[in-house]
């Protein structure tokens, strides 16, 4: 998968909503805390209706995007983008495919929902 694609086809360079999205989370210290306890390791997102994967490193500073994707993950989230936005809003890991450590998954939906 290209980096337009991961970025939604916009040609978007996925380095550009890296840096978007790491500023917008700067704003709340909390979730930066929360994220940088899951540092280190390696969840990847995939929404396959709209053909939609991205890999991510959380970290003390937000999100760190892959690319190129590793071939190990420490958790695989995939679902519908309703399903995904649910977890996130505190609504649970139903209706998800999740491979890998579902504590991290859940962690993960915690820790950008507040």
């Amino acid at each position: 998968m290209t980096d337009a694609q991961a970025s939604g086809g916009t040609g978007l360079p996925l380095a550009a909503l890296e840096i978007a999205l790491n500023r917008l989370l700067a704003l709340d210290p909390l979730t930066l805390e929360r994220l940088a306890a899951l540092d280190g390791r390696v969840i990847r997102l995939e929404v396959p209706a709209l053909g939609l994967q991205f890999t991510c490193a959380p970290h003390a500073n937000g999100l760190q995007w892959l690319s190129p994707v590793p071939d190990t993950v420490d958790v695989h989230i995939s679902g519908s983008l309703a399903d995904l936005l649910r977890a996130q809003a505190g609504g649970g890991l139903e209706g998800l495919q999740i491979e890998g450590d579902k504590h991290l998954a859940s962690a993960f939906a915690s820790a950008l929902r507040e």
